[in-house]
């Protein structure tokens, strides 16, 4: 939609902040705009990928952009149009006609339908999807991404990307039953809702700088020493010693270096990164001092599509690789971009950021071949095949329990569940026959040269580890 046909373009309709010009779904429905007036997406004004048009699919039905339940049915229009293409398919009811209308399922309550969140990638059994303290059904703009990060604002615990988590903004105090405060995804409003900003508009005060600039512990609060984010006159301007964006007190804050713009050496300069003050991976490490924020083995600035070659990064720290394909992108807060099984790292084997020969696209889930995920998928309980966990491949191997054992006359070098090798039973040395607590006896390969060979073994010795094994399997079996 060109500025100018926005419906009351100058009216914030739907009051989450934005007035309609801005805000690619007018009536917080969960439909674009575009989309409900049967717009193709192919005005050039319209950048190609932007995540916030859905062509229509059936431009000649359209609905209400300022209108969230055009047929007064009693289902929202999004709601109805689960897959958000502006087509009545398989499964939908009509936006325009009231009559068929019907409460969706939504088995965890949290006022967004099954069908609904399964399109927008959220949990239909978690009311809280991403442990922000606001239910799935109450962020704004749900089906949105609002700071073009990747994730929809359901799935994004900071949308505007301002450094605020999206609970603390909205006045919550992260004590919903569906909210995993442990995640550290949630921080309660420290003065409980008294003052808001919004979480899809990173300068709510529109004075120049960001909210979580002036709330510089991110606590919902205007503690001594911080300016109010909702007051434009007092923003004045932070010192920014290093000029990446986040404010020297924001970074003594988060404990990012205030005198280095690249703190992580991964290629994205501080303040660039995606929901900077979040710790996305849970492994104790803010966003801005995670190199791989969504541990999926690619550094943030190759799945950025970034060179290395900001000098305030140190290409000899090892935490960056030259985007080989900058045209090509992955999402650095999502393992699995195309949600086709695999990590986008296990794709892209070598991490440069290429679709190297031998290597799938992390971005087509149609070519993911997600592998094994137990021994069962590779072959028999005496294959002599185990899954290897890290590739997800069939390798040679065994264990001595829990999975897949050695073919007949092999003996496996496990006794638990740990991956061991299989050996001729020829080969197992005497000394290695160690009592059982059932009496029976276990027998271990002897490495090459470690030992006697398998003319010096007493047929006493082999008759033993035979019977122990085959015991053994049945026991495991």
């Amino acid at each position: 939609m060109l500025d100018g046909e926005e419906p009351n373009f100058s009216d914030d309709h739907d009051g989450d902040d934005r007035i309609n010009a801005l805000d690619p779904d007018s009536d917080g429905d969960g439909l674009f705009d575009g989309t409900e007036l049967g717009r193709d997406c192919s005005s050039p004004a319209t950048a190609p990928d932007a995540a916030s048009c859905i062509p229509d699919a059936d431009p000649a039905s359209t609905t209400g952009p300022l209108d969230p339940d055009t047929d007064d049915g009693g289902v929202p229009d999004g709601q109805e149009d689960a897959n958000h293409n502006g087509a009545v398919d398989e499964s939908e009811t009509d936006p325009n006609d009231g009559a068929d209308d019907a409460l969706p399922t939504d088995t965890d309550g949290d006022g967004l339908g099954d069908a609904l969140e399964e399109t927008l990638g959220s949990d239909p059994n978690d009311a809280d999807t991403d442990d922000d303290g606001v239910i799935d059904g109450a962020e704004v703009n749900p089906g949105e991404d609002s700071d073009d990060d990747g994730l929809v604002n359901v799935l994004d615990v900071d949308s505007d990307n301002d450094g605020i988590f999206d609970g603390t903004e909205l006045g919550l105090p992260c004590d919903h039953e569906a909210t995993d405060a442990a995640a550290g995804h949630c921080r309660p409003d420290a003065d409980e809702g008294a003052t808001k900003t919004s979480p899809i508009d990173p300068d709510t005060d529109d004075g120049g700088v960001p909210d979580g600039q002036e709330d510089i512990n991110f606590n919902g609060a205007i503690d001594e020493g911080e300016t109010d984010p909702n007051n434009g006159d007092d923003d004045g301007t932070p010192t920014d010693s290093d000029g990446d964006g986040l404010s020297d007190a924001v970074e003594g804050e988060i404990g990012t270096d205030p005198n280095d713009a690249d703190s992580d050496d991964d290629g994205v300069l501080d303040g660039q990164e995606p929901n900077f003050s979040d710790d996305h991976d849970g492994d104790d490490r803010v966003n801005a001092l995670d190199p791989d924020s969504d541990d999926d083995g690619l550094f943030d600035g190759t799945e950025l599509g970034l060179p290395c070659d900001n000098a305030a990064t140190d290409e000899g720290a090892g935490t960056c690789i030259p985007d080989a394909d900058p045209e090509t992108t992955t999402n650095p807060l999502d393992p699995d971009t195309d949600d086709g099984g695999v990590p986008d790292g296990q794709e892209d084997a070598n991490h440069n950021g290429a679709i190297d020969e031998g290597e799938t696209d992390p971005r087509d889930p149609a070519d993911d071949d997600a592998g094994c995920e137990e021994d069962a998928a590779c072959g028999g309980p005496t294959s002599g095949k185990i899954c290897d966990e890290a590739t997800r491949t069939c390798v040679d191997g065994c264990r001595g329990e829990d999975g897949n054992g050695c073919p007949a006359g092999q003996v496996c070098s496990s006794e638990d569940s740990a991956p061991g090798t299989c050996a001729p039973e020829s080969t197992v040395n005497p000394d290695d026959i160690v009592a059982e607590g059932n009496g029976l006896c276990a027998a271990r390969p002897t490495p090459a040269g470690s030992g006697p060979g398998a003319a010096t073994l007493l047929p006493m010795f082999a008759a033993l580890a035979g019977l122990a094994l085959r015991r053994r399997r049945r026991t495991n079996g």
